[in-house]
């Protein structure tokens, strides 16, 4: 049997890419299954890693190094500069005295979080009432590295946002020269560069800000693979694309609507090359996002989290749910904001949401407005010969209506970011126009382009600095910088609700706070609060609680420091020589009385409830092991309490486990406490030399039994049994 020497190269291409296919289906489905057994680590994070290197190796063959490379240096380095005009734009007009709480909070998170393998797929933040919404990781993953290069102050999570607006322009460059030639590409990005809305959201370190770039890059491959030439690499990453709009903001979530729409389309004109694309993307889909979903699905789906708080319809935020029960139409809420958000885009006063106001300036001001609905109209024309250009009217069409119009009033401008660079290609159109002209020459063609992107750059440029004249730095900072200018060490305590934005928005503050803080609802901060430590709180609403921490320390200081805050201190105690965490507790010990023994008074009672008489003893250790013990199906409840001596003054770390319930208290203070099956609690103490009450209660309920206390001198490094040699009891008295 003969073989054609031409085709035997592409038969063994086509094998190796299935194979790489299979190694990537498969590695992405072993990653999805551990995540979903709840085995989240190294092996589902390395096995989802090679799927998308088996993925990137898959798409090589269809890879052209020299189609992908300008022609010449020279060329290059235009190409460079061009796209480096957004970000050095954006990085010009950086103003530290203008910060806005969101970007420091989703800072706060990336350099924080828990974001090791056994959450990698997990949402951010972990505990819900943290922030106002939980996202997808792998922004938080993707900042985090970046910090780590650059530094995590404000200049270095607004530098963290860049590579997102580089690519912006690469990708928007490609797609525009793919639709509309590159002369049109080049106004495109300029326009994109110096959009008003576009400066006043990405000279901050936002989180949407990357799903600007993920929408026009999704745009860019669903064009390419959709085309006539579009290659099985294409249609690969217009899948793994597809995917990333999912991993970043809700901006760009339109992307799978878009996709059927191209999807569509290209079945009209080529129904066979239109259900191979689809099965292709599909597989590039499933291998990014298969682990995430398998999260999702498995125990916590954090990709609706922010529709579901600001929809129109539905939303959780929304008061359109109890006008439809008053009798409202669903029909007539959707027009009405409809007509609001198109009045906002041209007229001042209306849009602007969630600290993204912009002065309350409309959208566009008024050359722009003007050059956009030109291109509109210049649009449809253009349609005439390059049909595709109406993706860019559905994208921008679909997003404003899912971003906007389905969304709670006011329009929220930010919620259209995704669309930033599809509203530079329709600026752009009215030159592509031009320049197809016979006349004027093309000197005077280039000048009246030239002359239209100054004018347009100056116009928007005033109209950012006008959008942004109040916006100032939190409050918040200047209370951090006070506090942890002043009083840098000791142990400090935010009366605020527990989701407050203080410890997240002053982590950035200068000095910086080496220590973390107990944040809590007031009530509960007083019922705890300790005279004998070395404290210092930030109290809201301070006219309604000055009083009340007066009275629990007449000694200490009060200050209004900001309309909405209270600093409480007291002044007289010495500043601590090393910070003072949140999680630390501190504990004065006294001298060791004379009538101490050795050993612990046991009581055990015949129940799990601490009723009857219990049996005493004397034992020399807490707990018991968890493998093989004597309690194990007893419905038992135990008393260990006695004094417990500290040879040094110093940081210690305490480790406690039980099945079940189990607390630790030292001096009267909860130290740790488990009120679940199998569990471990960790605290941190300061303590001075000498001696302090110790008492742990534990209680069973007749199935599987534990009680370990550790007890660390290295940080929480290693643990052992706290030293017989450490425990006491005294028999004149009770401790209790």
């Amino acid at each position: 049997m003969s073989h054609d020497p031409e085709t035997t190269p592409l038969v063994g291409q086509a094998r190796l890419r299935a194979a790489l296919l299979v190694v990537g289906f498969t590695s992405s489905a072993l990653a999805s299954a551990v995540v979903a057994v709840d085995r989240s680590g190294p092996l589902a994070v390395a096995s989802w890693l090679l799927a998308l290197a088996a993925l990137l190796a898959a798409c090589l063959p269809d890879v052209r190094p020299r189609s992908l490379l300008p022609k010449s240096p020279l060329r290059a380095l235009l190409l460079l500069a061009l796209f480096l005009v957004g970000p050095a734009v954006r990085w010009l007009l950086t103003d530290e005295r203008r910060i806005h709480g969101d970007e420091l909070i989703t800072g706060y998170f990336s350099v924080t979080e828990n974001l090791s393998p056994a959450r990698f797929f997990a949402e951010v933040p972990q505990e819900r009432f943290q922030w106002v919404c939980q996202f997808p990781p792998l922004f938080f993953e993707l900042q985090r590295a970046t910090l780590k290069l650059v530094g995590s102050d404000v200049r270095g999570l607004r530098l963290s946002v860049h590579p997102y607006i580089f690519l912006t322009g690469v990708f928007l460059f490609l797609a525009t020269r793919r639709l509309l030639g590159e002369r049109t590409a080049v106004i495109a990005v300029l326009f994109s560069a110096f959009l008003a809305m576009s400066l006043y959201l990405e000279t901050l370190a936002l989180l949407f800000v990357s799903s600007t770039a993920a929408l026009i890059g999704f745009f860019l491959f669903a064009l390419r693979a959709t085309a006539p030439g579009g290659t099985t690499a294409d249609a690969l990453g217009l899948g793994a694309v597809t995917a990333l709009c999912y991993l970043l903001y809700s901006s760009s979530y339109v992307a799978l609507g878009l996709l059927a729409v191209f999807l569509v389309a290209h079945a009209l004109r080529a129904p066979r090359r239109a259900v191979r694309c689809t099965l292709l993307a599909g597989l590039g889909f499933v291998i990014v996002i298969a682990p995430y979903a398998a999260y999702a699905l498995r125990f916590h789906n954090y990709f609706p989290g922010r529709i579901q708080q600001v929809s129109l319809l539905h939303g959780h935020w929304s008061s359109a749910p109890q006008q439809m029960r008053e009798g409202k139409s669903a029909a007539r809420i959707v027009s009405e904001n409809l007509a609001l958000s198109v009045k906002a885009l041209f007229k001042d006063g209306i849009g602007g949401q969630g600290g993204y106001f912009f002065e309350r300036h409309a959208f566009f001001e008024p050359f722009t407005l003007g050059l956009f609905v030109l291109g509109l109209v210049a649009g449809l024309v253009v349609m005439r010969r390059s049909p595709r250009v109406a993706f860019v009217y559905v994208t921008i069409a679909l997003s404003f209506a899912a971003g906007v119009v389905l969304t709670i009033p006011p329009p929220a401008f930010h919620r259209l970011s995704g669309i930033f660079p599809f509203l530079a290609i329709v600026l752009a159109l009215p030159f592509h126009l031009l320049f197809s002209l016979p006349r004027p020459g093309a000197t005077l063609k280039t000048a009246i382009a030239a002359g239209a992107v100054l004018l347009f750059a100056a116009r928007n440029v005033t109209a950012f600095f006008a959008g942004t004249e109040s916006e100032l730095r939190p409050p918040e900072m200047l209370l951090a910088t006070y506090v942890n200018s002043r009083y840098p060490n000791r142990k400090l305590y935010v009366a605020a609700s527990p989701d407050h934005a203080f410890e997240k928005i002053a982590y950035f503050s200068e000095p910086r706070r080496r220590a973390r803080a107990v944040t809590g609802y007031h009530r509960d901060l007083i019922e705890r609060f300790r005279a004998d430590e070395p404290y210092l709180y930030v109290v809201t609403f301070p006219r309604n609680f000055e009083k009340t921490f007066h009275a629990l320390d007449p000694t200490a200081r009060w200050r209004e420091f900001l309309p909405g805050w209270g600093v409480f201190v007291n002044d007289k105690t010495p500043e601590p020589t090393t910070p003072i965490d949140g999680d630390t507790v501190v504990l004065h010990a006294c001298a060791c009385p004379a009538s101490l023994a050795p050993g612990l008074a046991l009581s055990t009672y015949g129940n799990n409830t601490f009723e009857g008489k219990p049996s005493t003893d004397l034992v020399s250790t807490i707990g018991f092991p968890c493998a093989r013990n004597a309690y194990a199906g007893r419905a038992v409840s135990l008393v260990y309490e006695g004094w417990l001596s500290i040879e040094r003054s110093g940081t210690y770390a305490v480790r406690l486990r039980s099945d079940d319930a189990s607390l630790l208290q030292l001096v009267s203070i909860r130290i740790a406490e488990i009120n679940e099956p199998d569990s471990t609690r960790t605290a941190t103490i300061r303590a001075e030399a000498g001696c302090v009450p110790i008492r742990v209660r534990y209680q069973n309920d007749r199935r599987a039994a534990c009680l370990e206390l550790g007890w660390s001198v290295d940080a929480g490094r290693t643990f052992r049994e706290i030293p017989a040699s450490q425990l006491f009891h005294e028999s004149l008295r009770r401790t209790w």
